[in-house]
């Protein structure tokens, strides 16, 4: 008779194995969750949730770009930081959402995060054209690019007694924003917002529409005008008109005694070429005759100056259109870092004939006060750069004036 031990072994070994499939493996945590609600609304994609590329870019104002290789991508990627979280997104309705903003299945899609200002400014309109410069940076970039481009808005609210709204509520407030800068509406069941790259009004278009955040528009010389025509004969005659350019809202009228306090301030910074510099150049890099050599490059480059000034007057006269002689490094150093002023006016090559170019006045106040980037004429080029070149074109100078006094005494 067998023995209760022995039913049970021999049930045990009748009993067999439920056997599984190979690579089906279940995929634990957020992944996994992930892969699931993006099948089930019907996205196809295959292997693992891929990261996309970062471009972070931005200084009292971060912003990161996003960018994947397709939809289903980005679908998967923020649902799985959704899950990390702790929440959920109804990626039924963002399917519905990609589909009416006119991405495919191969559109990159550019999800933009614009972050809070770390500056301690309180103002709040000094802290919206931090906003908007750094918006900025964005345009060129998204212009650049072809796909979709989504963005999240959040609330930047204060927590404790002195919070006054909703995290939705702000965030609502905050799409509107970014409605009047060409997304699209935001959706209330994935709280994102879209809009399609390279065509017709949209995101890339941050340059020229980010002045209704700050209630700035580009204002015409006419409408300058008959503000200016509007004012009283004192005022009228205390103001001038003045166009500051496409970037800085257009024309507009300054007071006469600003101009003259402006004009002061850039004369200061005018920093040409002394005879000092060019001779102790001359004497450290162990130049032949430095005093004369100093001589002849500081008349140079009087001469190449002069003949900018009348390059300037002929263009003018030619084209019936402004031109000027624009600095391509500019002399002043970019306001949010003062206390690295001095440091700049000294590597910068300042009002030389090489960190010159005679352009028109249209072009250059569109320009503004920008450094050139790199593979531009004048990037890199420092103060002893711009000497040490003058020296140069004075020895060939030179050379040339001696090689021909030498053939006249010879004949």
């Amino acid at each position: 008779m067998k023995t209760y031990q022995e039913i049970l072994d021999e049930r045990t070994l009748m009993r067999r194995a439920a056997s599984k499939k190979s690579g089906t493996m279940p995929i634990p945590g957020s992944e996994g969750a992930a892969r699931k609600d993006v099948s089930r609304a019907g996205f196809r994609r295959k292997g693992p949730i891929q990261k996309p590329e970062v471009e972070k870019s931005g200084t009292d104002v971060p912003i990161w770009v996003r960018t994947h290789k397709s939809p289903a991508e980005y679908a998967a990627h923020i649902t799985k930081q959704k899950h990390k979280e702790g929440d959920k997104i109804d990626v039924k309705a963002l399917r519905k959402q990609l589909h009416k903003t006119g991405a495919t299945k191969d559109s990159e899609v550019h999800d933009i995060t614009v972050g809070s200002p770390k500056s301690k400014v309180k103002e709040p309109g000094q802290r919206a054209r931090q906003f908007v410069g750094a918006l900025k940076t964005v345009a060129a970039k998204m212009k650049e690019k072809k796909g979709v481009a989504t963005n999240t808005p959040t609330a930047i609210s204060s927590g404790g007694k002195k919070r006054k709204r909703s995290d939705e509520e702000g965030a609502e407030q905050r799409g509107r924003i970014y409605k009047k800068l060409g997304m699209g509406e935001r959706d209330p069941k994935t709280g994102v917002q879209m809009a399609k790259l390279g065509e017709g009004k949209t995101f890339s278009q941050f340059l020229e529409e980010a002045y209704l955040i700050e209630g700035r528009r580009f204002v015409s010389k006419d409408e300058a005008q008959a503000k200016l025509d509007k004012m009283s004969p004192e005022e009228r005659d205390k103001r001038v008109l003045r166009n500051s350019g496409a970037n800085q809202g257009g024309w507009g009228t300054k007071l006469r005694d600003s101009l003259k306090k402006q004009r002061k301030r850039r004369s200061q910074r005018l920093n040409p070429l002394t005879r000092d510099e060019l001779e102790s150049h001359a004497k450290r890099t162990l130049r032949k005759n430095p005093s004369e050599l100093s001589d002849i490059a500081l008349d140079r480059e009087e001469d190449a100056r002069k003949k900018q000034r009348a390059a300037k007057k002929r263009l003018t006269k030619k084209t019936g259109i402004k031109h000027v002689e624009d600095h391509i490094q500019p002399l002043q150093q970019d306001k949010r870092r003062p206390e690295n002023r001095q440091r700049f006016e000294r590597l910068s090559p300042g009002d030389v004939e090489s960190n010159l170019q005679v352009t028109s006045e249209p072009k250059n106040l569109r320009k503004g006060s920008k450094l050139p980037k790199k593979g531009q004429r004048g990037y890199g080029t420092t103060r002893s750069g711009a000497i040490k070149r003058r020296l140069d074109k004075a020895q060939r100078f030179s050379d040339r004036l001696d090689s021909l006094i030498s053939q006249v005494r010879k004949n």
